[in-house]
């Protein structure tokens, strides 16, 4: 089932005002998020929310009953929420943001790219997202 274009432009809308977000439309009708020109998330046309997360951090997520498997890339850290409806935008946004702070730092230990987690307090975007000890310790391990 598709969600409204309404529902995908009140997450987008949401997601964009973050610094340094890109988003695109794709041909298939998935919009997609990136952050220093990789991507963070992506909504299908079926309302499908999805995260390149690491498997840690997937397995987390699902085990706090926040996030699933992704129905095909199941041995991966990608990570599927279902957007149904408008009660489902918070969590869709709160799910994209912790996937643009995870980017980020993720990103930033690459060579040259120290930058990219400036600004970062991930102990207050923790507490935003109510994060419990599993996701805590998933997004604590970036700083190793």
């Amino acid at each position: 089932m598709a969600i409204t274009q309404q529902l995908r432009h009140e997450i987008a809308d949401q997601v964009t005002a973050w610094e340094g977000v890109a988003t695109t439309e794709q041909a298939d009708g998935r919009t997609v998020f990136t952050y220093a020109g990789t991507e963070f998330a992506h909504i299908d046309s079926d309302g499908s929310l999805d995260l390149p997360l690491s498997r840690r951090l997937r397995t987390a997520l699902v085990a706090a009953d926040r996030a699933e498997h992704h129905p095909v890339y199941t041995e991966t850290g990608w990570t599927t929420f279902e957007v149904r409806g408008e009660s489902d935008i918070e969590p869709a946004v709160t799910l994209c943001r912790l996937a643009y702070v995870y980017r980020r730092l993720d990103e930033s230990t690459h060579d040259d790219r120290a930058e990219l987690a400036e600004g970062v307090d991930l102990d207050a975007e923790l507490e935003a997202f109510g994060a419990d000890d599993g996701v805590r310790d998933a997004m604590l391990a970036l700083r190793e």
